[in-house]
């Protein structure tokens, strides 16, 4: 048998060992190569459809806008879709670490309409969550209801 190197794992000789050990690593860069570009492939997918959602919210905020004509809300509701259409373009252009900084300057100039951003973001998220939740119910009966949930309810 060969020797033993310092954790008893046995090798015939350093010259195979470190060849071993340069295959190895440039298999896991080769992993981590691939697990990078997964990401990136599926986050540029998620991006897009954010950036979709955005503008279809913003063409339904100025459609809203047009049959509010003549109402002083109008011109508001019309601001905010042109706001929205912009923030999709920066969605769909900006690439990740560009939208990170972005987020991270916007929140040290104004941190009290970024906490209030998170706030309301947080709020629409737990509606469309409560909704979301409401509706799986309706379409699966008392099967969506877990054993936990009626444990849970008041007597």
């Amino acid at each position: 048998m060969g020797q033993l190197a310092k954790n008893n794992v046995p090798f015939s000789n350093p010259m195979q060992s470190s060849q071993l050990l340069g295959e190895a690593k440039e298999k896991a860069q080769n992993v981590m190569d691939q697990t990078k570009d997964m990401l990136e492939e599926q986050l540029a997918t998620r991006k897009q459809g954010a950036a979709g959602e955005l503008v279809d919210v913003a063409n339904a905020l100025r459609q809203t806008s047009q049959q509010l004509d003549g109402n002083s809300v109008a011109p508001y509701v019309a601001k905010a879709a042109d706001q929205l259409e912009r923030a999709s373009n920066y969605v769909r252009t900006a690439d990740l670490r560009e939208m990170q900084r972005g987020v991270e300057s916007f929140a040290r100039r104004e941190p009290l309409l970024f906490i209030g951003g998170a706030f309301a973001l947080g709020m629409v998220a737990a509606r469309f969550l409560k909704a979301s939740a409401a509706t799986m119910e309706a379409n699966l009966g008392p099967m969506a209801t877990s054993d936990i949930d009626k444990n849970w309810e008041k007597p």
